[in-house]
């Protein structure tokens, strides 16, 4: 069983960018909207297991086989992993005695040589604590010239970041799908960027507006930005429920015709377990 400990801060969608696929001009109606985007986009993840923007997860199991798979991708990183000794006690498992494999279905093992430790026997005596996610929300501040970096590992000097906006700009003069280098680690989260591995820290001129994400290249062979057809299925979702409000009672199933484009976008993304 895997439960989310701490949510996404933002949607993978501002409601500007929602709003304009709708072709809806006014905003009376963004409570509703935001209902049906949220169902769309959690209705996305309970079929394909993917997190779109980053948060954290616990997975808990009744004990430490070989391997503890991990059932949401992609993975950034596993924080920790702790069982109920026989004292009734919770333990962290030394991280230097296990591997991380992160898959579609991310693994986590013991090292050669080295074996699991005993836990408790009884039921949810193991918990592996985990952050999943496409991107990171990503927050700008033009005074500092800084960007920070909400729910993300920590990264070093020389890592790779891809930006990404939805439904305004990103800060000037940061563009999309442009690869950006961290220059300087300001504080945990908190980073100066660069245009090229060895470049000076980038002059920051605004806030920029809506939502920022900030993903790496490589995570579980992605490109640093949520994939457009998990995006394109939440916002079609979104706009069957919202055109159909108030109507779908009275009308029956075989009127509301399918969106073939719709039906089989989150098909790439589905994983062997679901």
């Amino acid at each position: 069983m895997t439960n989310i400990i701490a949510p996404p801060v933002a949607y993978p969608l501002h409601l500007d960018a929602v709003r304009k696929h709708l072709r809806e001009d006014l905003t009376e109606n963004d409570d509703l909207i935001e209902i049906y985007l949220a169902k769309a986009i959690a209705e996305a993840f309970h079929v394909t297991g993917r997190q779109m923007v980053a948060a954290r997860f616990q997975a808990v199991f009744d004990c430490l086989p070989c391997e503890l798979v991990l059932d949401v991708a992609p993975l950034i990183q596993v924080v920790g992993v702790q069982y109920l000794d026989g004292n009734n006690q919770w333990q962290t498992v030394d991280p230097a005695n296990y591997v991380v494999k992160a898959e579609l279905q991310s693994r986590v093992t013991h090292k050669l040589g080295i074996q699991w430790p005993v836990p408790q026997g009884q039921i949810g005596a193991v918990q592996v604590t985990f952050d999943a996610g496409y991107v990171a929300v990503m927050e700008a501040d033009a005074v500092a010239d800084t960007v920070k970096l909400i729910g993300w590992k920590d990264l070093v000097v020389g890592e790779v970041l891809r930006l990404s906006n939805s439904g305004g700009a990103l800060p000037k003069p940061l563009k999309p799908q442009t690869t950006y280098y961290v220059q300087a680690v300001v504080s945990p989260g908190v980073y100066k960027l660069a245009a090229t591995l060895t470049g000076a820290a980038i002059d920051i001129t605004d806030n920029g507006a809506a939502y920022h994400y900030a993903g790496q290249l490589g995570i579980n062979d992605g490109d640093g930005v949520i994939p457009g057809g998990l995006l394109s299925w939440v916002l079609l979702e979104t706009e069957t429920a919202y055109s159909f409000r108030g109507s779908l009672i009275n009308t029956p199933a075989s009127t509301i015709n399918e969106n073939p484009f719709r039906k089989h976008l989150l098909d790439p993304y589905r994983t062997s377990y679901l």
